[in-house]
């Protein structure tokens, strides 16, 4: 609370002091530059950050904010991070932080948008069913441990290589493409709507002689 007295003087005599009425002084709403998601760009397996900069207060206020996300243009979580039980791969999301002082909130700003990148799927391991067969014999190349946080399908491209040369890109070969003594091997690539992931290939199965 302000108040100022002005006393009167001619340069010999002081007249008589006046006080003025009170000011109390407002509190001043903070400001806040800018907003960036940090990392720029991820995953569903990503969690992303809400983070300002530039805060500037003149009272000497401590920075704090609250915060608010969009997904898709929906609202969603209200704290800093979001991680991917709240998006989708393909979903814009966007953060903002609104400056508040203790008392009072300033102007919310928010972030560019950042959209969320599909997560290329991956496998474990690749193996030949039955282990060991003739001419006789149709293998078929079994992949296992599938795994895509978006969700997607499982699905593969296949090839083969029958002595080393490339065959058939099936998932099973049969007997017009090999020959006995001959080695199989075969690679599963997880594939999903938009890229592949690492290929993975089996370990080598040998044609054996039909009695």
């Amino acid at each position: 609370i302000l108040a100022c007295t002005a006393t009167p003087t001619d340069g010999e005599d002081t007249g008589t002091p006046m006080s003025s009425g009170s000011v109390t002084v407002a509190n001043s709403l903070p400001v806040l530059a800018s907003v960036a998601i940090d990392p720029a760009s991820g995953t569903e397996d990503t969690t992303f950050s809400c983070e300002p900069s530039g805060w500037s207060d003149d009272d000497s206020d401590l920075e704090d904010y609250t915060w608010s996300w969009t997904v898709d243009g929906s609202p969603s979580v209200t704290t800093q991070t979001i991680d991917g039980t709240s998006f989708d791969s393909g979903d814009p999301l966007i953060c903002t932080a609104t400056p508040f002082d203790g008392e009072a909130s300033g102007t919310p700003v928010s972030s560019s948008p950042v959209t969320v990148d599909n997560t290329v799927p991956s496998i474990t391991s690749v193996v030949i069913d039955p282990s060991s067969g003739t001419e006789a014999t149709t293998f078929s190349c079994e992949p296992s441990g599938w795994s895509d946080s978006d969700g997607d399908p499982e699905s593969y491209t296949w090839s083969w290589t029958v002595g080393g040369s490339p065959s058939v890109t099936t998932q099973t070969i049969a007997g017009a493409f090999f020959d006995k003594g001959e080695t199989l091997v075969c690679t599963a690539t997880p594939v999903d709507s938009s890229s592949s992931g690492t290929p993975v290939s089996s370990g080598p199965v040998t044609v054996d002689n039909t009695a």
